[in-house]
């Protein structure tokens, strides 16, 4: 993941963040924009933004029960976020208890749309696309979860300006860099950046007393099976063969004839 600062001071943030804990002011990530913006909070359709002046936000509703820190375009009638949209069933929030697995809920899967986001991938789900909104894709889970894992990994080690001496024994040391999503293979990347990386946060686990991150040993046909996702990931974002579902910026235009009835369904729901 990209590091992230706050707009209005320039001190850095995380993904979580709901607040600025320098300068304390309210805190929306835009994946419009990739990017976290301060806020000063109004009504809930506009919040005034902090910082350098561009495209007005309002927050997502699940805000108000503290689960969710993402903003949506104010112009937009959707009352939920791109990922939050993709929830149809939350737990019994009777049972006090069942807030947070709600929230640990819709935190990892706003770190996937992060990553959708980030690879040109549509984010459909039932309203928009009834046919084909958030299926699962099980047959190649596996590999899919490893593929994201990797170009999570690697974006987050760049941003933080990882450099490893080590990487191999008495090998050259390893400068390391976010993964080539438009690459036509990434099978050295798996090999050279992906697997020294891995590696030393699996050592740093051990050091800090927790579980190895990332327990798997990458064998060719690993290598073979991350490199066809790769592949299958970068033919879909460039729109060079054929989807079941909207590409993501067609879907962007076709939001504006379903907001009306998304409005109606949407109100509905928590």
């Amino acid at each position: 993941m990209k590091q992230l600062t706050c707009s209005k001071c320039g001190n850095r943030v995380f993904f979580e963040n709901l607040s600025c804990e320098t300068c304390g002011s309210t805190l929306g990530y835009a994946p419009d924009e990739q990017l976290m913006f301060a806020f000063e909070p109004a009504d809930d359709e506009a919040w005034r933004r902090q910082g350098p002046p561009g495209l007005d936000y309002k927050p997502c509703v699940n805000r108000k029960r503290g689960v969710c820190n993402w903003m949506l375009p104010s112009a937009s009638s959707h009352r939920h976020c791109l990922s939050c949209r993709t929830t149809h069933t939350i737990p019994e929030l009777a049972k006090p208890e069942n807030h947070g697995y709600w929230a640990a809920l819709e935190q990892a899967k706003r770190r996937l749309f992060y990553t959708l986001v980030e690879l040109v991938l549509p984010t459909p789900n039932k309203l928009e696309d009834p046919a084909n909104g958030s299926h699962p894709w099980e047959d190649w889970a596996e590999t899919w979860a490893h593929y994201l894992h990797m170009v999570d990994g690697l974006e987050t080690a760049a941003a933080w300006g990882a450099h490893l001496d080590q990487a191999l024994p008495s090998g050259p040391s390893l400068k390391v860099r976010a993964l080539d999503l438009n690459a036509e293979s990434i099978r050295d990347a798996v090999i050279e950046q992906w697997l020294p990386v891995s590696q030393f946060i699996n050592a740093m686990d051990r050091s800090l007393g927790a579980h190895d991150s990332y327990p798997f040993i990458v064998v060719e046909p690993v290598i073979e099976k991350l490199d066809f996702i790769h592949r299958v990931v970068r033919a879909g974002s460039s729109g060079s063969v054929a989807m079941n579902f909207l590409p993501r910026d067609r879907a962007r235009g076709a939001e504006s004839s379903l907001d009306s009835s998304a409005g109606h369904e949407e109100a509905d729901r928590p």
